[in-house]
């Protein structure tokens, strides 16, 4: 359970309320509210088949996993802290059967023996919104899809804009965020990075073993969204993102990098005709 409601008013037996209803709460958004209200407003998030930037913020969600708690049928297992491999089961149905898409593009890793996406590559701070579709939902999408639909749709600048967050916690943790956005009547561009690092904890309970450790994290990410109207028929938009880092682990370090490229092309041929053209690259090492 993660709340931060002792700051906020609640006492014990009203967090205990809150402790029995929900798995996770980022009560920070809820200073000098009563538990009713607290857990009217999850049961509604909880109804709810997407999730915005907005309630992202509003909810102190910190990773994609802490989103993807908060859908009803949706649940998570992290193997450790930060970085960790985290497990997701729509409906009971393990992630080698949910299609994760990036603005509609599958970034399912063919390369593994399941076939499935690795959530950890993943940064809220690009991201606009995240949408599900759960079970037969999904089923349009084909054979992939039958346990559900995972897109994340990336963020696009409204205005131009500019952002640097700082953020710090326990077990040594800080991230950097920097993100700019340029908006044009034809088109835009956003450039986003990150860096992260945490001396994490020990996976391993410390009453069972010696050989214990702190399992570190650390990445840096960038990233680049575009799209541009070159005409009033043909439009085209993209993401680039690169990401590096290394994830420490009781018996040694895992050093990854990764990246993910896509380009989408829509024209417009007649009033009742839309051709789309996409392609993407998506590689982990």
């Amino acid at each position: 359970m993660l709340i931060l409601g002792q700051k906020y008013n609640f006492t014990d037996l009203e967090l205990q309320r809150l402790n029995k209803k929900f798995s996770t709460i980022a009560a920070i958004a809820y200073k000098d509210k009563n538990p009713d209200d607290v857990i009217a407003e999850i049961e509604e998030l909880l109804k709810k088949d997407e999730v915005t930037k907005e309630e992202i913020e509003k909810y102190g969600f910190t990773n994609i996993s802490d989103v993807l708690k908060h859908f009803a049928g949706i649940n998570i297992t992290n193997n450790g802290g930060p970085g960790k491999y985290t497990s997701v089961f729509i409906m009971g149905l393990p992630l080698k059967h949910i299609l994760v898409l990036v603005n509609g593009v599958p970034i399912n890793n063919p390369s593994l023996p399941d076939n499935s996406a690795d959530l950890r590559f993943i940064d809220l701070n690009n991201v606009e919104r995240i949408e599900v579709l759960k079970g037969s939902q999904g089923a349009i999408y084909g054979s992939e899809a039958i346990g559900g639909v995972i897109n994340i749709i990336t963020r696009k600048p409204k205005k131009t804009e500019f952002s640097i967050n700082l953020e710090a916690g326990k077990y040594s943790t800080f991230k950097e965020s920097i993100y700019g956005g340029l908006k044009s009547k034809n088109g835009y561009l956003s450039i986003s990075s990150e860096n992260f690092k945490t001396n994490g904890f020990d996976a391993k309970n410390s009453k069972y073993t010696h050989d214990t450790d702190n399992d570190g994290y650390r990445y840096k990410t960038g990233s680049i969204n575009y799209g541009i109207k070159l005409s009033p028929t043909l439009k085209i938009s993209g993401v680039f993102n690169l990401k590096g880092g290394s994830n420490d682990y009781d018996d040694g370090k895992e050093n990854y990098d990764r990246y993910f490229a896509y380009i989408n092309v829509e024209k417009n041929i007649s009033e009742s005709f839309l051709a789309k053209l996409k392609l993407s690259n998506n590689k982990e090492e």
